[in-house]
């Protein structure tokens, strides 16, 4: 039986050209790339693959042919190809595939539809834009432009979103007026002319609109609460739910005497330690979804892929924050909570908890601290290790101001860090909620 592959085909050349047959049947020229190559010598030669794949792409598409052309019709105009050829004989012997050819197919003139049917939805700080897809076969995209102008001329300063779908969510604060135009653009780099304009104004809350006892505390993200957002006497008891006022819900010095009504909160609003440091989180919110926690940096700036969020392992929850630290890496792999977190007399002695695992390795975790007095300036560091991290999820809850992680006296803000340091092995560590109060 014969097991030689013919030789592998040479001259591989392609020509691009657009098919006026298919313009007739999609109402918009098509275009075409043909690929010719030399005849390979073997007298039991059978045929020859051919195939095709965008330049950014890797999946290919094969086809078979006994001729030393190929016509590859339906392709987007203005698009890079890539195609290759292979010999194949009788015996079911195929040579190696030839090297990639590269060409741009023809692009046409014709630009595509004006977009149609947009409309501006608005919400509480959003603003939805929506309109009827285009139906060209080349169409590449659409270009979304906002602006606080009526009639404004769209540029790149106020283009906001670049891409194929047919909606787009635009964050805006509240009470504000947008106006919006979009155009689509094909793979030949043509662009229509733009859709008409429409315009939304963002929602605004009002003490009406709010329900007597509707703001509950599981209803406030932590740190919502800033001044921007609250107007004068906006605060009344009748509004707020037993205990739904907790420090994590307000951030530092958000709310002035000026945005609380005479005698709207009393102690049945508060948590019992409202007046506390009340601190914690599960690492389930990315809303920048740059892989880091929000309200967490790495210190050496943009995120690395050695911390990040993680849905492949979580004690609560859907996600946990995994730290990876290489044997061959720097010493430390360290997040911080970029926040600083206020701390008073009262509040001491401080609990911290950590709920984390160790799946590889023997690099230690620590709880790194740093210190500041009343005008931040920064006092200093102080770090404990969690030992006996295993492979299952083990809860720590250990007190500040004890050992050497003792409260300076001058003591008003904390900043908390987590650490992953030491050893000698490849280590992954989990961490799935850390939290502070006192105790």
């Amino acid at each position: 039986v014969d097991t030689a592959p013919p030789d592998v085909p040479t001259g591989l050349s392609l020509q691009t050209y657009l098919d006026g047959v298919d313009a007739q049947k999609y109402g918009k020229y098509i275009a075409v790339i043909k690929a010719t190559w030399d005849q390979v010598s073997a007298s039991d030669l059978e045929g020859y693959q051919v195939r095709i794949r965008k330049g950014t792409e890797t999946d290919y598409t094969v086809v078979s042919t006994k001729d030393t052309y190929y016509v590859f019709r339906n392709l987007m105009t203005g698009t890079r190809y890539k195609v290759s050829v292979r010999a194949y004989d009788k015996f079911g012997n195929y040579s190696n595939w030839s090297s990639e050819a590269t060409i741009t197919t023809a692009g046409d003139s014709i630009p595509p539809s004006i977009p149609t049917g947009i409309t501006a939805t608005a919400y509480f700080k959003t603003i939805v834009v929506r309109w009827i897809e285009v139906p060209e076969p080349d169409l590449a995209g659409y270009e979304l432009y906002a602006s606080t102008t009526p009639n404004f001329t769209p540029s790149s300063s106020n283009l906001i979103y670049v891409g194929k779908s047919n909606s787009y969510s635009f964050s805006a604060d509240v009470n504000q007026t947008w106006y919006f135009k979009v155009r689509s653009y094909d793979t030949s780099g043509n662009f229509s002319n733009f859709s008409t304009e429409v315009s939304a104004t963002t929602a605004q809350i009002q003490t009406a609109d709010i329900a007597v006892n509707s703001i509950a505390s599981n209803l406030i993200q932590a740190g919502a609460i800033t001044t921007d957002h609250l107007s004068a006497n906006c605060i009344t008891t009748d509004h707020l739910a037993a205990n739904c006022i907790t420090g994590e819900k307000i951030s530092t010095n958000a709310i002035q005497t000026k945005h609380i009504k005479a005698d709207a909160i009393t102690l049945q609003q508060l948590s019992l330690d409202t007046q506390l440091i009340a601190w914690g989180t599960s690492f389930e919110d990315d809303t920048d979804g740059d892989g880091i926690p929000d309200g967490w940096v790495i210190p050496s700036g943009p995120p690395t892929p050695y911390v990040q969020i993680t849905t492949e392992d979580a004690w609560q929850g859907k996600y946990s924050l995994k730290m990876f630290r290489p044997s061959n890496y720097i010493p430390v792999v360290r997040i911080i909570y970029n926040k600083f977190i206020p701390l008073t007399e009262e509040d001491r002695p401080l609990l911290v908890g950590v709920v984390a695992k160790r799946t590889s390795g023997d690099s230690m975790l620590y709880f790194t601290l740093r210190e500041y007095d009343i005008n931040l300036n920064y006092i200093k560091t102080s770090s404990r290790a969690f030992s006996g991290l295993t492979s299952s999820w083990l809860d720590f809850a250990f007190q500040l101001n004890l050992g050497v992680l003792d409260l300076d006296p001058r003591c008003r803000y904390i900043q908390i860090a987590l650490d992953l340091s030491g050893g000698t092995q490849d280590t992954t560590v989990y961490v799935d909620t850390i939290w502070a109060k006192p105790a």
